[in-house]
């Protein structure tokens, strides 16, 4: 499935409550490239809805989820959140802790119209790797009520980026500013 397509179905799928006053994103990944990759789509997204739409946004690693405290300090984060990346490159199995966490904040969600974009990387050792991540995950977000999409794509371990600092400092737009916003890369 093409990129633009998700963002295209995404866009048209919104309610006013996704593209009203303000839309909020949270991006949790497995790795490096998944977060190289969650970056990729994250900045389109930006780029579709423009400054008139004020964004706040929320980065969680999955391995923080094994601590007691990143896990609980994520979920209600998580839970107010109108689209949840979801990006994993590492096959495998999924940990009980993001199950967990996935489970609750899609009980507990705050936001009555939300969307789950999963990004599924995956080298070709193991084909079968992202049918069953993706029916876990699909299953999830039907249970939940949450429009889901999915995005699958092969990497390459040698093509493997070095994490983007630039996830650390995503600029702020935060929500009851006037006038026209100014962030990012050039300000």
């Amino acid at each position: 499935m093409k990129t633009t397509s998700i963002l295209e179905r995404l866009i048209k799928s919104g309610s006013p409550d996704v593209i009203g006053d303000c839309l909020s994103i949270g991006v949790i990944y497995s790795d490096e490239t998944a977060a190289s990759k969650a970056m990729e789509f994250h900045w389109r997204v930006l780029r579709q809805f423009g400054p008139e739409c004020p964004v706040r946004h929320a980065w969680w690693d999955m391995a923080s989820l094994d601590e007691t405290e990143g896990f609980e300090s994520s979920l209600s984060q998580a839970a107010a959140v109108d689209i949840l990346f979801v990006a994993i490159t590492s096959p495998g199995e999924l940990s009980l802790a993001f199950k967990t966490w996935l489970a609750r904040v899609l009980a507990t969600s705050l936001t009555r119209n939300r969307a789950m974009v999963v990004l599924l990387g995956t080298t070709d050792e193991n084909p079968a790797w992202p049918v069953m991540v993706d029916g876990f995950l699909r299953e999830q977000a039907r249970l939940a009520g949450t429009d889901y999409f999915v995005h699958s794509y092969v990497f390459t371990p040698a093509a493997k980026a070095g994490f983007p600092e630039a996830v650390y400092s995503l600029p702020r737009r935060d929500v009851g500013t006037s006038g026209v916003e100014r962030w990012g890369i050039n300000q």
